[in-house]
């Protein structure tokens, strides 16, 4: 069966599509948990052109969509669809593909700019998997990723499977009542850091094994700079972060001082000669859970001595590298496989 059909419409409601369940899956989808995997037709050789102003799915709200989705042989290829959405622009490539007894595998790439964080988090569940901290956070951000994902028969995400690579930059943020800072405020005496605002910063990250990684990068938090990077895993939300922080000692208040002075005096004590200079290098690392974050304090190098947590982030980088580069291998064995399936396709 070939066709195409150019699909015009000024609203879409993709929910009054959608088959009625006494049972539905609030955030990705509106779909029953216990249904049957879905399978894509095969023998079916169709092409949609899509011109539609307004669609609705679910928590998300999509307008001016342009693009061309083909479904051939039980795989949905989706062609430079763009849109705009959560206050920003999307645009996107990438297949859907079932196999008969395997999951339903998804491949995307996308490129999203200037995009509402607190929308975006809002309206997919799986990020609450990922980065939970997004919900608290105010500001933009455009990216560029690779997503792959085998999904289960709700059409939620297989933890466990999903790989992706990307980077990530954002405008200037603004982020209240975080759990971790508000334990690091704790142990630091320092209540500003319970009201953030965050200079735009620039990551890469990759997802992995059921691992979220983030490489470390630059930060300045109410001014003060430092570097943060580590892995949260996505079924467990364990978190494993290291934040290296160089806080200028006119920040510190009298309660914060003694603290200081207290790391000091036990270092001082095991017979190592430490002085802190005009900035106050302060490594925290975070561990527990997402919803229930430990942090443990010590100090580090002073800003004349090499940096904060250079030890930490040189560590944590060589795994990013590492990882980033088994990706772009497989990546790369993933376009050879398809290239070949193609021309055997052709000599038939």
């Amino acid at each position: 069966l070939n066709g195409v059909l150019n699909l015009s419409s000024s609203f879409l409601n993709i929910d009054e599509l959608m088959p009625e369940t006494s049972t539905t899956v609030k955030g990705d989808s509106a779909v029953a948990k216990n249904s049957e995997a879905i399978e894509l037709p095969e023998r079916i050789d169709f092409t949609v052109k899509c011109a539609i102003a307004k669609m609705k799915y679910d928590k998300m709200e999509l307008t001016n969509i342009t693009g061309q989705v083909t479904l051939h042989d039980k795989k949905l290829n989706l062609d430079d669809l763009t849109m705009n959405g959560f206050d920003g622009t999307i645009k996107t490539s990438g297949y859907i593909q079932t196999i008969t007894g395997k999951p339903m595998e998804v491949n995307i790439n996308a490129n999203m700019k200037q995009i509402d964080i607190q929308q975006l988090s809002a309206s997919f569940s799986s990020i609450d998997s990922i980065a939970p901290i997004l919900k608290k956070v105010k500001g933009t951000t455009s990216m560029s990723m690779n997503f792959n994902t085998s999904l289960q028969n709700d059409f939620t995400p297989d933890l466990n499977s999903i790989q992706s690579q990307g980077t990530l930059n954002t405008s200037e943020l603004i982020a209240n009542d975080i759990d971790v800072m508000n334990k690091a405020a704790d142990l630091l005496k320092m209540d500003n850091l319970r009201r953030l605002k965050v200079s735009p910063v620039s990551l890469s990250y990759i997802i992995e094994n059921g691992k979220f990684l983030v490489k470390s990068f630059d930060i300045t938090v109410n001014q003060i700079t430092g570097t943060l990077g580590g892995t949260t895993e996505l079924s467990t939300q364990v978190l494993d972060y290291a934040l290296g922080l160089q806080i200028p000692r006119t920040k510190f208040g009298s309660t914060a001082n003694s603290v200081v002075d207290g790391l000091v005096a036990e270092i001082n004590k095991k017979g190592i000669a430490y002085e802190p200079d005009k900035n106050v290098a302060i490594n925290l690392t975070i561990g527990g859970t997402a919803k229930n974050p430990t942090v443990g304090m010590k100090l580090g190098k002073s800003s004349s001595g090499g940096g904060v947590g250079e030890d930490l982030k040189a560590k944590a980088n060589e795994e990013f590298n590492k990882k980033k580069q088994e990706l772009e291998n497989q990546a790369k064995a993933e376009v050879e496989k398809q290239k070949a399936a193609a021309e055997a396709r052709l000599k038939q």
